[in-house]
């Protein structure tokens, strides 16, 4: 069981630079108005590649989006062992069943120090990079456009994005270079994933592989934070 609820260790301490995949996994949420309403958006990249894994479009940020975003990464990433999972101290982050999950995975939980976004900054990077160049250009009348608008831009910046970080190389491509000189290790698994109904809108996985939810869309409170790094 989770010794207590207060024990929120920061095991990245801003060392964002990792020897290999699926060591450390980054997370945030961020919201998007839809039409008159808002829709909430939850990755997970991988620090060694900035990689997205996964992705997930909810109308509530609670921990069952937390839940599903992760489930969706760790069977995309072939169930990885030894991971750390860094995020910020969100509700939905530090929620109990979603600390459960983790530690039913034997997944390490890390969290940032509380007012510092510099602690998740490639995370709150990715968000600001999204809403440069992809939200700020898109007036989203559904939630299906705006899941087709956020899984065309994550395909871009994994396939075609290159980083200063990564030697110019993609997502991608920094991942496959990877392999080449480590073959025989696998990294990228992409089984379906069933989202229950109560829900998600829709939710992605890293390689391009989408699920997509049907569901009537209400009125939610913005909240989340962002950033760029």
């Amino acid at each position: 069981c989770i010794e207590t609820d207060t024990y929120r260790p920061n095991l990245v301490k801003q060392n964002f630079i990792v020897e290999k995949p699926n060591s450390i996994w980054v997370s945030d949420i961020t919201y998007v108005k839809v039409n008159t309403s808002i829709a909430y958006v939850c990755v997970i990249i991988d620090l060694f590649s900035r990689k997205v894994v996964s992705h997930a479009v909810a109308e509530f940020a609670d921990a069952e989006l937390t839940i599903h975003t992760f489930k969706l990464a760790y069977q995309n990433r072939n169930h990885p062992q030894g991971l750390t999972f860094h995020s910020d101290q969100g509700a939905q982050y530090t929620a109990f069943s979603f600390r459960q999950l983790l530690l039913d995975f034997n997944v390490h939980q890390s969290f940032s120090d509380i007012g510092n976004p510099l602690d998740n900054a490639v995370a709150e990077s990715f968000f600001a990079s999204l809403k440069k160049e992809q939200f700020k250009f898109h007036f989203y009348e559904t939630v299906s456009e705006l899941e087709e608008s956020l899984s065309e831009y994550i395909d871009f910046y994994n396939d075609y994005r290159p980083h200063e970080c990564l030697k110019q190389q993609t997502p991608n491509q920094f991942e496959e270079s990877y392999q080449q000189k480590n073959k025989g290790e696998s990294i990228r698994y992409c089984p379906k994933i069933t989202v229950p109904n109560t829900l998600a809108l829709s939710v992605g996985g890293g390689d391009g592989s989408r699920t997509h939810v049907r569901k009537e869309f209400s009125v939610g409170a913005p909240g989340a934070g962002d950033q760029q790094h």
